[in-house]
């Protein structure tokens, strides 16, 4: 049959992208064979050229453990069984896919189209078995021993129940997705095949893969096991990011497209449970692996790569990273430090938007909360110090805060710097995040190693960094009338240190709104309800205001820390004063 693009259901000047990831993936596999960059470069020529006699093909898949997860074991290689049927099961294979071949230029328009790629004249399937010796006059069927996750309405009709007839599918398809099994590799024990919106780049993964079976067929024995086969989900990041280095290597497409989103098919077709999911690996996230490789991180991708093994599979590495949430294997773990700052602070900046100045911050606390004494330093350290949402340590997380008004008041911290540590994530109630006892716990162990400052895509830093000038206001006022009343003195002794002895509770928050709304605007009854209240209560009205009395506190001790400095005299020596 002849079409718009010329001889057959091929055609000689190009291939098209089907949008199927079976056979683009076997189409991909075909053309790095062949030499071409893309499969869209390809013709019928070079798939003849590529296939030859068929012996490359046929022995690569009867020994690829891969084969049979991608066609089961009842097609033409594996029946019938037993060794000394192997030459006739490879014969008749190769002369199957050599009738498919002849089919491409000759096709049988009134067959009906493919239903796979939708632009060719499906086969004849009994056609192609002709060939075959004692084989002519057969009915054959397509099934999922010809191509994945295909049912038909006999015996593998589990794999697509709703099937009622069998499948149209070109000769071009049902031929390419042969080639799927050298061009695969596991992930959490399913095979890979991939779609994505720039075809060469997801050749060059695929070519990477054929690479590595071809040597594997080189070196191994009789059967070669499939590449990825008991690896956590950190090996094939790692592989990603080996690949980015290889091409940087090659100085082959250093920029990546405007979209690199890459989908990953994962799927099993052996047994009778064959399966099918999409993972789909977002721009952000490729795009990080990539700029990892631009900075060396390799040791450190492959380190990470291993604590995978130590992670439930929801939360490891590459589902981190393609859900942009915060990785496991990051922090320190018994005797493990934690990954080094350098790959800390690319993966908090770059993929979660974490400003350098959090990261810089939290340093600085770990520094101050870090013990002078060596023994209490050995229970600080530990990765367990704050324990986690579930099992909170609320000693620590008590002594930490403590630790941060002390710095604060001394000046060693500033307000923005516990809201970089601790940002808001509601204001009705006042909550802040807990990521940062986590960020802290990971300093403790690398407290004067440098934070690289990377540039990173998007930024949480905003709003949820800063304190609301509602409680800076009340506190600003609730300081003046004070000092104004009672003195500094009285206010470090009855205020500050009570605070710290743990005096100043729910009863504490109401008289100061009662103090301000005697003597200033705002804070009156129906102001109170509008927005202290709603601060500091839950949907059912139970005070959760321990947020904002910490602010309120943090907010009092900087301003008290501000007033001892404007009344340190200045020191002749060097004409310098301590004022703000």
């Amino acid at each position: 049959m002849k079409n718009a693009m010329g001889v057959g259901c091929v055609g000689v000047n190009r291939v098209i992208v089907t949008g199927n990831p079976f056979v683009d993936t076997g189409q991909a596999v075909i053309a790095y064979l062949a030499g071409k960059e893309s499969f869209t470069q390809m013709n019928y020529d070079d798939m003849k050229q590529v296939f030859d006699s068929g012996n490359d093909l046929a022995n690569w898949n009867s020994r690829l453990k891969s084969f049979t997860m991608v066609f089961g074991n009842n097609g033409p290689l594996y029946q019938p069984r037993g060794g000394k049927y192997e030459g006739f099961r490879k014969r008749k294979y190769i002369s199957i896919l050599s009738g498919l071949l002849a089919q491409m230029e000759n096709a049988n328009p009134d067959i009906g189209m493919c239903e796979c790629c939708g632009e060719f004249p499906a086969c004849n399937l009994n056609a192609a078995y002709e060939q075959v010796d004692g084989d002519r006059g057969s009915d054959h069927a397509i099934g999922r021993d010809f191509f994945p996750l295909i049912g038909t309405i006999g015996s593998d009709a589990q794999a697509l129940p709703s099937s009622s007839r069998m499948f149209n599918i070109c000769p071009r398809c049902l031929f390419v997705v042969n080639y799927i099994p050298i061009g695969t590799r596991l992930l959490n024990g399913k095979l890979m095949v991939f779609e994505g919106a720039h075809q060469p780049f997801v050749q060059d993964l695929i070519a990477s893969i054929v690479d590595e079976n071809r040597r594997l067929l080189s070196v191994s024995g009789e059967k070669v096991e499939t590449i990825g086969k008991k690896q956590p989900g950190g090996e094939t990041v790692k592989w990603l990011y080996n690949r980015f280095t290889e091409i940087q290597r090659a100085q082959k497409r250093k920029e990546l497209p405007k979209n690199a989103e890459l989908d990953i098919w994962l799927f099993s077709n052996s047994g009778t449970n064959p399966s099918c999911e999409i993972m789909q690996i977002p721009d952000i996230s490729v795009r990080f692996i990539r700029d990892a490789a631009q900075y060396g991180l390799d040791s450190e991708i492959a380190s990470l790569a291993k604590a995978d093994k130590f992670i439930y599979s929801d939360y490891q590495l590459l589902n981190s990273i393609r859900n942009e949430t915060d990785y496991l294997g990051l922090y320190p773990r018994k005797k493990y430090d934690g990954t080094s700052v350098k790959m800390f602070a690319f993966y908090q900046t770059y993929l979660l938007g974490i400003p350098h100045k959090t990261l810089a911050a939290s340093q600085k606390l770990a520094k101050g909360l870090l013990p002078d004494n060596v023994k209490e330093q050995k229970a600080w350290i530990k990765s367990d110090v704050f324990g986690d949402a579930k099992n909170p340590n609320t000693k620590n997380r008590n002594i930490l805060k403590g630790k941060i008004v002390e710095m604060v008041e001394d000046g060693r911290l500033s307000i923005d710097d516990y809201l970089y540590i601790f940002p808001v994530e509601s204001l009705f109630p006042l909550r802040v995040s807990f990521k940062g006892f986590n960020v802290t716990m990971y300093f403790l162990r690398h407290l004067d190693d440098e934070i690289p400052n990377y540039e990173y895509k998007e930024s949480i830093e905003g709003e949820s960094m800063k304190m609301n000038p509602k409680i800076l206001e009340a506190a600003h006022l609730y300081f003046n009338d004070y000092v104004e009343d009672r003195g500094l003195k009285r206010f470090k002794k009855e205020i500050l240190d009570e605070f710290k002895r743990g005096t100043k509770h729910v009863d504490w928050i109401k008289n100061v709104m009662c103090n301000l709304s005697e003597r200033h605007e705002g804070f009156g009854p129906d102001d109170w309800d509008r927005f202290w209240h709603d601060l500091c209560h839950d949907e059912y009205g139970n005070f959760v205001g321990y947020e904002l009395l910490f602010q309120m506190r943090l907010a009092l001790a900087d301003l008290y820390r501000k007033k001892i400095q404007k009344n340190i005299p200045t020191n002749p020596e060097n004409n310098q004063t301590g004022g703000d």
